[in-house]
């Protein structure tokens, strides 16, 4: 922390096991329960802002595409592929958008 960094005084209240564990890191570290933490703050700031909701969505949708890749993209499943042929279905023109999709 900067020295010219303004400091503002805060209660907050947290489980009596945490405030032993942070007094002892404190004195472990030989540093200030208030600038452990600083310093943890900070971290816990980095990391969210590396893990921004657009970064955890397209995670996810990684994660994801490998999953259902997995599940549907095999043989067995490729018999499906041409449903509307199996199930003679034929393509409908719908008129709700101006392009005219086939559904």
């Amino acid at each position: 922390m900067a020295a010219d960094t303004p400091l503002v005084e805060r209660t907050i209240r947290i489980p009596k096991d945490r405030v032993e564990r942070l007094r002892a890191l404190a004195e472990e570290a030989n540093v200030t329960e208030d600038q452990l933490v600083t310093k943890a703050l900070d971290v816990l700031f980095s990391a969210s802002e590396a893990l921004s909701p657009d970064e955890d969505r397209r995670a996810y949708a990684a994660a994801s595409e490998e999953s259902l890749a997995r599940v549907w993209d095999h043989e067995r499943d490729a018999a499906y592929d041409n449903w509307r042929e199996i199930y003679k279905v034929r393509a409908v023109t719908c008129c709700l958008s101006p392009s005219r999709s086939v559904i």
